[in-house]
């Protein structure tokens, strides 16, 4: 089992390498944005603060469309062309395939968040391992819930030629909504549940401010992630390895 395991992470390896567009947008694009935006200013020794202030937007879009791109649309694709059917009867269980994607695509958002981080570090001159530390978590734990909240996509009927403009339009309206503050409970939740940008820097300034947190600050991450991964978990059972759609 242990070598179909690895067989199978070669094989998501392989893809994730093939997907160029998924890193043309999950990393050149908001290093792209960095670079213009660092170099036209002049700041030396930032604070811890106000690099989670400058950083965590970027791992935000980084994760959401790394997973989106990468482990949704690998996923898809596999499936439309039988590759995830083959290999759930050669390992007789789709989440060790889903898990395979999930780690392979962990990794590569992983090393995409750092690698932006040592450009804005070194730029700067701001070396912090805390920063990156901080970062790096939250990378880790959105990463998560995001796949989880994306199986949504995974079950649904929509065809695969209108995917990808259904994720593009997400990312847009999720960077937009990225801007939106609210002193809401209520609200706060629901942006949360809907904006994984939202989410990522709240995340990232609770686990930051973990030594000063109060049940309102707390409440607005914390139900949103459990709402998701419980939902997420069951639906991820309910993945299909056919094609959904019938052909005639």
């Amino acid at each position: 089992m242990i070598k179909k395991i690895k067989a199978l992470i070669f094989f998501q390896i392989k893809v994730a390498l093939d997907n160029k567009m998924d890193l043309v947008y999950s990393f050149f694009m908001p290093l792209a944005y960095l670079l213009v935006n660092t170099m036209s200013n002049s700041h030396r020794q930032i604070s811890s603060a106000n690099q989670l202030s400058d950083l965590l937007p970027f791992v935000g879009y980084m994760v959401v469309t790394g997973v989106l791109n990468g482990w949704v649309m690998n996923t898809l694709i596999s499936r439309e062309r039988n590759f995830l059917k083959t290999f759930t009867s050669i390992v007789g269980n789709k989440l060790y395939i889903f898990a395979a994607n999930f780690v392979v695509n962990l990794f590569s958002n992983l090393l995409q968040v750092l690698a932006i981080v040592a450009i804005y570090q070194g730029i700067t001159h701001s070396i912090n391992s805390l920063v990156i530390l901080i970062l790096l978590t939250t990378a880790v734990v959105m990463d998560i819930i995001v796949s989880l909240a994306s199986t949504i996509i995974l079950i649904s009927r929509m065809k695969l030629s209108s995917i990808p403009m259904i994720l593009t339009t997400y990312i847009i309206v999720g960077l937009a909504l990225s801007g939106l503050q609210t002193n809401n409970f209520l609200l706060h939740i629901l942006l949360n549940m809907v904006s994984m940008y939202t989410l990522t820097i709240d995340v990232g300034s609770l686990i930051y401010h973990q030594g000063n947190v109060s049940m309102a600050t707390v409440m607005p991450v914390l139900l949103p992630i459990i709402v998701i991964a419980i939902v997420g978990l069951i639906l991820v059972k309910k993945v299909p390895v056919s094609s959904i759609h019938v052909r005639g």
